[in-house]
């Protein structure tokens, strides 16, 4: 279980901008009392690093703990360090492979791994999965030029993001697609909040800051499931895309 952020060491290493020491918690009177010392799992020292995204943001951190007090040297802070730096490094290239750089949304990759997450959640009983194709993308682009058209991309993932509930997924699974993993959500109310953003898209929300006029159009597909045994959600997200193309 995740311990509670008010008592846990770590709450206090990731408010550090570098290592946090401390040799033995027993003696420490900022820890003394703490129920991770004088209970289970009876922390004696501890030493954590805090680990940033490549955006700065702190997100937790790289620590070491003992059931006894211990030394730790500058040598054995500068190797902490070090392996920290790797962490962030690990992370800063997991990042790039599952988001998408231009809407920071989760690209496919990122799209079926969070789907996946959510299908196990035991609060999800049976969902929708929606695949979205952008079908005036050429048309907007040489309109507007290449940039205006990114920043079309961008509101529309905003206007999707501003549409899902806590719990569902949306990812710029390709260039011009999209998608959304809806959780407990029917095909019939996945069907009727599409055809709403449809609306919304086309006639009301101004996409691009040259010209309101240039709105994105979309078509979509919806799949279904009822149950979470053996989804496979790779392949309801095909499907879904599927009933786009042969529309």
């Amino acid at each position: 279980p995740e311990t509670p952020r008010d008592i846990s060491f770590c709450g206090h290493a990731i408010m550090k901008s570098e290592i946090f020491v401390v040799n033995d918690a027993a003696l420490d009177p900022n820890f003394r009392s703490n129920p991770l010392v004088t209970g289970n799992p009876f922390i004696r020292f501890y030493a954590g690093y805090p680990i940033r995204t490549v955006n700065g943001s702190r997100i937790g951190t790289f620590c070491i703990i003992d059931t006894k007090p211990r030394e730790f040297s500058d040598a054995d802070a500068a190797i902490m360090a070090n392996l920290a730096k790797l962490v962030e490094r690990e992370l800063a290239g997991y990042d790039i492979s599952v988001n998408d750089k231009l809407t920071n949304l989760p690209n496919k990759r990122g799209f079926l791994a969070l789907s996946l997450q959510s299908v196990h959640q035991e609060s999800v009983k049976s969902g929708a999965i929606v695949a979205i194709k952008i079908t005036n993308m050429a048309q907007v682009n040489f309109n507007l030029g290449p940039i205006d058209g990114d920043l079309a991309l961008i509101n529309f993932g905003k206007i999707l993001s501003d549409s899902v509930k806590k719990g569902d997924v949306l990812a710029r699974t390709r260039g011009t697609q999209f998608g959304l993993f809806l959780s407990n959500t029917t095909a019939s109310d996945a069907d009727k909040l599409m055809l709403s953003l449809k609306v919304f898209a086309a006639s009301e929300h101004p996409l691009t800051a040259k010209d309101a006029g240039n709105r994105l159009q979309f078509d979509y597909g919806i799949a279904s499931f009822d149950g979470t045994d053996n989804i496979n959600v790779e392949t309801l997200y095909n499907s879904s895309f599927e009933q786009i193309v042969t529309s």
